[in-house]
């Protein structure tokens, strides 16, 4: 068998996946989630222009990552309309669960704009580093059985747009959704690792450190994955599992695996 190697790592067989000009490789067999291994892959990606994710149920054949088929990038989606977005999705949560919310304050909008437009934001992606450096160690411990794959894309956040992920279709407009995870790759350093048909695993490493500001990183994400309310305890206990949490796990709609039930009984 004809091995590769990548930024050091050896590569396990495997081959680019999904239709059209696909994005992503991915190994044939599961690999076990390796910590050393992704970070060696993603400490490189500014050379490679390739990002490392672990992907769950990804064997070939008619599975979610054979029917991945990436169309062309949107425009990069302007900052201002990003930070409108996220700050009237806090205003609204707040307003119906969690009405002390700070962010309510509207300074929280000029302040996101603010820090969308900043480097770390905007420009070059986060580091593997931060007050939580166990994240990457934390997020892939659910991702043992996983594939490993690699995107070509020019940050961590444009990973899902970049192969068409399915997952977040009905939720957010693409290019939408990688601005808000670029927000967040930049604020709390949630790093994109790993992805089934609707779940996506972030390493955290700089996650929010008090209530109050878990309470918005909480309220941003019911804006990006409605789906979160199907299975939870509740917006406060949801914000209070995200202080200083090493690994985030949205789940979304499953679009892939709803379109393969209608194929069936058709």
């Amino acid at each position: 068998e004809r091995t590769a190697a990548l930024a050091d790592v050896v590569l396990p067989p495997g081959r680019r996946r999904g239709r059209r000009a696909a994005a992503l490789w991915a190994a044939d067999a599961p690999t076990p989630a390796s910590p050393a291994a992704w970070r060696a892959l993603a400490s490189a990606f500014e050379h490679t222009g390739l990002w490392p994710v672990l992907l769950d149920d990804a064997a070939p054949g008619d599975g979610w990552v054979d029917q991945l088929a990436p169309s062309p990038p949107a425009p990069p989606v302007e900052v201002g309309a990003v930070a409108a977005h996220l700050a009237a999705a806090v205003r609204a949560w707040s307003e119906e669960l969690t009405p002390d919310l700070p962010s309510t304050d509207p300074d929280y909008h000029r302040e996101l704009v603010a820090l969308l437009a900043t480097d770390a934001a905007a420009g070059r992606p986060a580091s593997a580093t931060g007050r939580r450096p166990d994240a990457i160690a934390h997020a892939s411990a659910a991702l043992d059985a996983a594939h490993l794959g690699v995107v070509a894309c020019t940050r961590p956040a444009q990973v899902l747009e970049r192969i068409a992920w399915p997952g977040a279709r009905d939720a957010l407009d693409p290019a939408l959704l990688t601005a808000v995870l670029a927000s967040w790759e930049g604020r709390y350093g949630a790093l994109v690792l790993g992805l089934s048909a609707d779940v996506v695993t972030f390493a955290v490493t700089r996650p929010p450190a008090t209530i109050e500001e878990a309470r918005e990183a909480a309220a941003e994400q019911l804006a990006a994955c409605p789906a979160l309310t199907d299975d939870w305890d509740g917006f406060d206990a949801h914000a209070a599992a995200l202080v200083d949490a090493p690994a985030w796990r949205l789940r979304w709609r499953d679009t892939v695996g709803d379109n393969r039930q209608e194929r069936a009984h058709t």
